[in-house]
Order: structure tokens, then sequence, then C-alpha cells
């Protein structure tokens, strides 16, 4: 492999001052991310993100960094351009997943890995493997049974995303985004596929409705939108039948 090294300049100045030797990094190189208790943190854009693990990774500005994730739990993971010292920066990718493929092109020497998982969890680790070639043929490739994909997918988005109902009343919801052959895929409230669902709310309370779409061989899995409902109690109660709280009813 026709590999690079990156050097800390604080790191390699301290070590010749002491020592006269240095210190490197070789690609490709593999971190364990521990999850950590959840945090809810806002300071990695405008929405808050639930935060279970950061990892900072050393890069090449306007070079092309590619990664690999593998989770033992589904994961969202977020990579940033981190051009200043605080943490985040303008957003380079969003994934979601147990394991998946893809690459960035930052303009700093820092890429910010953000890792939120999507169920509580109190151990292990998320591991991240990052290199400057692709890791998909050749010497340290990722072997194909990961099963990875080199291409993002649109944003994909539902709609509606925020409503209010009683008890007893239906709701249409719609997905749309995303790119490549697999199908859209809902879960939270009640589990569903196609791009369009009508979910009855038996029960008060408030619901997450969540959808995204399945992966290809050219695309990787897309983000996870979420819509909220919120179920009032009706004013006259309703007899009880029994039925579950949601129930669904394909569309499409």
């Amino acid at each position: 492999m026709n590999a690079k090294t990156i050097t800390s300049a604080v790191a390699l100045g301290v070590c010749l001052a002491l020592t006269g030797c240095a210190t490197s990094t070789q690609y490709p190189v593999t971190y364990q991310i521990p999850f950590g208790p959840a945090q809810v943190r806002s300071d990695f854009g405008p929405p808050n993100i639930v935060i279970n693990g950061v990892q900072d990774v050393p890069a090449y500005s306007g070079h092309i960094l590619y990664y690999q994730v593998v989770s033992p739990v589904n994961v969202v993971v977020y990579a940033f351009d981190k051009i200043g010292p605080g943490p985040g920066g303008p957003i380079l990718s969003q994934l979601d997943g147990t394991s998946f493929y893809s690459s960035v092109v930052p303009t700093s020497d820092t890429v910010e890995f953000v890792v939120s998982a999507t169920q509580p969890i109190t151990g292990g680790s998320v591991q991240l493997t990052v290199s400057d070639v692709s890791m998909a043929a050749g010497t340290g490739a990722i072997p194909s049974a990961v099963g990875y994909s080199t291409q993002q997918q649109p944003y994909v988005a539902i709609s509606p995303s925020n409503v209010s109902i009683v008890v007893g009343q239906t709701v249409t919801f719609s997905a749309s985004g995303g790119a490549g052959n697999g199908g859209y895929v809902w879960s939270g409230a009640a589990p569903a596929s196609g791009w369009s669902n009508a979910y009855t709310f038996n029960a008060p309370g408030t619901y997450s409705v969540n959808v995204c779409r399945n992966g290809d061989a050219t695309f990787a899995q897309s983000n996870t939108a979420t819509a909220t409902v919120n179920v009032s109690p009706p004013a006259t109660p309703l007899p009880v039948y029994g039925n579950p709280a949601v129930t669904v009813t394909p569309v499409r």
C-alpha cells in the first residue's frame, strides 16, 4: 500500500526536543470508540444530537479519507469537518447501520466522528477504520462480507414531521428522498414498508415514527427521518376493545 503518514506537530516537537525521535501514524488506522453514557448536545450543530462517543481523526485537507464503521448495535455516525478548536463544524457525512463503508473530503486537518446509538447501550465499542486509499481492494482491504457502499444516499425526509391528534385518528405518513434500489423501512411506533403508510393511534401518548431507505450495491443505508405524534385522550372516552396502541395500514 502506498500509505501516507500523519505527524502531530506538537508531539513531534516534544519528541525531538527530548529524544531526537519522531512519532507518526500510518494508514490504515483502527480506532475503538467506547459507548459512553448518552448525552444530548447541541454544539455539533443546531439540532440536539444524542452523543455516545467522539473520535477526532487526523486528515489531509482536500484529500479523500475512506472510513469503515462496524458496530454491535445500530448507530448513527456523523463526520464533521473540524475547522476550529471547538466541537464539530460543517457536516461531511451522516450514515447509520451496524456496518458501512464510505468516504469524505475534509477542508481541514481533522475529521471528527460522532457516534450516536439508536437504542440504550451500557458497554462495548464501535470500530472505526480510516485510510487515505480505498480499502475495497488490495492490501488491507475490507472483506466484501461487510457489505459496504461507496456513496451516501441523498437525504430522506418524512411528512408530516410533527402532528397532534386525538385517540382514534389516523395519520398518513409519506417518505421521500434517498437513491438506489433499496426500499423504505419504517420503525418506531409500528414496523412497515413502502413509501407511504397510514397509522391509527388508539392510545394517548407521544409516539415516534421512523423511516430510512435500505442500501444497495451502490449506496449505503440512508439517514433515519423521524416524525413525532402527540396523541391526546378524546373528549368522550372510547370503549376499550384490546386493540394495539398503534395500527398501520400500507398505502402503497
